[in-house]
Order: structure tokens, then sequence, then C-alpha cells
């Protein structure tokens, strides 16, 4: 298993861009400085080979704390009791993250087949990941099916 921390201010996917000067068009990715600093932190955590099973992947985001909160209002939001239910939204954030981690801990972001995204305020933003492979783990989602 591996747990390490990532810091960084969390930020969401952002759509790839398109431009158009003097006839000629191209589109850009505005995420690749922000995926090629993540990377640069994975990779002291890098194993010696790319994990190629299953994998669980739990991520843990430490959004900040809006700077006219008040301090009563920061201390249940660092106690849990007020949650971040505002954008940006758990799925965006994952997506880089998980990207990043392509090619460094594990070999394709495919092989995820379980995890937890929890976003939480904090006046340290920073992202703690940890990556769990499944080798010989059998689970059994029971849904109420029969």
């Amino acid at each position: 298993m591996l747990i390490f921390t990532v810091h960084i201010d969390p930020k969401p996917k952002k759509e790839t861009r398109f431009a158009c000067k003097h006839g000629h068009s191209w589109a850009y990715n505005p995420n690749n400085e922000y995926i090629n600093q993540v990377k640069w932190q994975l990779k002291a955590y890098a194993p010696e080979e790319l994990i190629t099973g299953a994998i669980e992947l739990n991520l843990f985001f430490f959004l900040p704390i809006p700077k006219s909160t008040s301090l009563v209002k920061q201390r249940q939001m660092i106690a849990g009791k007020i949650m971040h239910v505002k954008r940006p939204d758990f799925d965006n954030l994952a997506y880089l993250i998980t990207n990043a981690c392509k090619g460094i801990i594990y070999k394709d972001d495919s092989q995820i087949v379980r995890g937890i995204i929890s976003k939480m305020y904090s006046h340290e933003p920073r992202i703690v990941v940890k990556v769990r492979e499944l080798a010989d783990t059998i689970f059994n989602f029971n849904l109420g099916e029969e």
C-alpha cells in the first residue's frame, strides 16, 4: 500500500481550449502545467515497478478555507461540522490526479476498481492519495439484489 501527500492546491479539470489566429487553429490543454507539477511530486513515491493489477484508490482533497470566513466557522470547517458542498465537483478534482498517477504509480487509470473521494476544508491545501493493490482480494458488492 502506498500513502503519500501532494502539496498543491487542489484544482478541478479544465476543458480543452481552442484558438484560431491568421487562419490557423489549434487546441491546447490548460491542465498540462498542473498535471506536470503533480507528476513531479509523485515521482518521489513511485514504486520500482508500476502496479498492473486491480487498484483501490482513495483521494482526500483538503481545500482552502475562504479568506472571509469567521474564526467560528473556520473551526467548524476544520472539525468537519461544515462540509465542502460547493464547487469544485469531486469527480473533476479526481480526474487530474488519476491521470497524473498513470505511468508513475500504475499502468493505466482503468485499473481502478474501487475508491473513495473526499473533500474537506483545511488551512493547508493538499491532496492525500492512498493506493492499494487488490491482487488476491475478492470482494462482492451486495447491493440488495437477490
